[in-house]
């Protein structure tokens, strides 16, 4: 960790990737109680929010190499946060169109127009995640001395943990404590990672 502060750069980095983990961590969680309370949803419903989380990093990941042309452009760190901002910010709002039948299945969930804005915010969350954190992780690598690299990243993988732990006490203070319902403390995730 004190070598990784030494690059301002870096560190700011690592800690920004962090927020993404906090911010992944904070929306998975929740997916399972969030598809039970406000969907209607089974099993199979948290597997499809789940599969849509995973499948949008993926898109995300891939478009920055596109965007980037195989270079590190930071440029679309800042592009990355917006849209996770503003997809979080329209998610709150898009659960308010759910028809909610109690135990639908993926497949009737996903035939349901309704739901289809929800899919779409859910999937473009953490697509502009994917957009925000690739080029962090290749500046991490690149900033960092070659002796040290090991460490530099060693370094962000215990800030990932830490911040991962963090939502998760964040989220028990919102959820529990504060008693916010799932799509506010989704909503305050949106509004934080403006400070991003």
């Amino acid at each position: 960790i004190k070598q990784a502060r030494e690059n301002r750069t870096v560190f700011f980095s690592i800690i920004a990737i962090s927020w993404f983990w906090f911010i992944g961590a904070s929306y998975l969680t929740q997916f399972p109680n969030f598809a039970h309370d406000y969907l209607g949803g089974s099993a199979q419903v948290v597997t499809l929010l789940l599969a849509l989380f995973s499948l949008g990093v993926a898109f995300g990941s891939l478009l920055c190499e596109k965007l980037s042309g195989h270079k590190i452009e930071l440029g679309i760190v800042p592009l990355g946060a917006l849209g996770m901002t503003l997809f979080g910010i329209d998610l709150y709002f898009s659960v308010n169109s759910i028809v909610v039948v109690e135990n639908i299945s993926a497949m009737a969930f996903i035939h349901q127009s309704d739901n289809w804005r929800l899919m779409f915010d859910i999937a473009m969350i953490s697509a502009f995640g994917g957009l925000f954190v690739v080029p962090l992780q290749a500046l991490i690598q690149h900033r960092s001395d070659d002796k040290n690299r090991s460490q530099i990243i060693a370094a962000n993988n215990v800030f990932n943990a830490i911040f991962m732990v963090a939502s998760a006490a964040i989220g028990i203070l919102a959820l529990v404590i504060i008693k916010l319902t799932i799509p506010e403390y989704f909503l305050l995730l949106a509004l934080l990672n403006i400070l991003v």
